[in-house]
Formats: C-alpha cells, sequence, structure tokens
C-alpha cells in the first residue's frame, strides 16, 4: 500500500496491476477516405459511413489516422465468451465459472459488455474443489 497525491487529493493504492494491450480490428484510412464529426465524437468512414468513436483514434498524422475499435490482454491464450448465468463473482473479485467449476482471479478475466465476459484461459485458474 502506498499513499500519492494526485490532482490534491490524497488517494491510498491498495493493489494495482498493469496488463499489455493488443488491439483488434486497428484500421488506417487515408486523408480523404475519412471524416471528423466532432460534435459526435466520430470518425466516419467516407465509403461506407461507418463510424468509429474519436476516443479510438490511436494515431493521427497529416496523410492518415489510425484507429483501434477494440483492445484486449495481449498475455491470454484465449478468450471464451459465458453469458451471466454462467458465472459469479464473488467478494473478493474471483471470477467462479459454474459449467467447469474454475475459479479466476481478478485481473485475469474481462468484462466486455453488461452480460457478456470473456475469461483468458491460463495456467492461473484455480479449483473450486
Amino acid at each position: 500500500m502506498k499513499d500519492i497525491l494526485y490532482l490534491g487529493w490524497n488517494l491510498l493504492v491498495i493493489n494495482s496491476f498493469v496488463k499489455q494491450l493488443a488491439c483488434v480490428g486497428q484500421k488506417t484510412f487515408s486523408i480523404n477516405e475519412y471524416r471528423i464529426d466532432e460534435k459526435n465524437g466520430k470518425v466516419i468512414e467516407n465509403k461506407t459511413g461507418k463510424t468509429f468513436l474519436l476516443k479510438d483514434v490511436i494515431k493521427k498524422t497529416d496523410e492518415n489516422i489510425t484507429l483501434c475499435p477494440q483492445t484486449i490482454f495481449s498475455d491470454c491464450e484465449a478468450w471464451l465468451n459465458i453469458s451471466r448465468h454462467e458465472y459469479v463473482i464473488l467478494t473478493n473479485l474471483t471470477l467462479y465459472h459454474n459449467a467447469t467449476n474454475l475459479m479466476y482471479p481478478f485481473g485475469k478475466y474481462y468484462v466486455k459488455k453488461i452480460m457478456t465476459l470473456l475469461v483468458t484461459l491460463s495456467t492461473t485458474q484455480m479449483s473450486a474443489h
């Protein structure tokens, strides 16, 4: 545990971890292939009209723009989509997977959407037996 000062606030850091992320679905457009809608926070592909979030821009030059619409942990072996009824998150934030009786410690699973959870299948699984 460590006290840090951030924007005038004293904060107590209890636990932290660092994960390297990987970009999924990276897109690069040249200057005439997109337009930016600042008001709505969107990048619009001219050819298809498909929109991306302005917050997904990872690089912008005079010639092109690069977007990263999704990031995942780069150290996982695989992802498994599971529904909300297939797991329980315990008070210590460990995830218990009903079908396999396996537990995943906090930091080894990733909540992507409200009802979908992606779990890393790594060697840090714990048996619930």
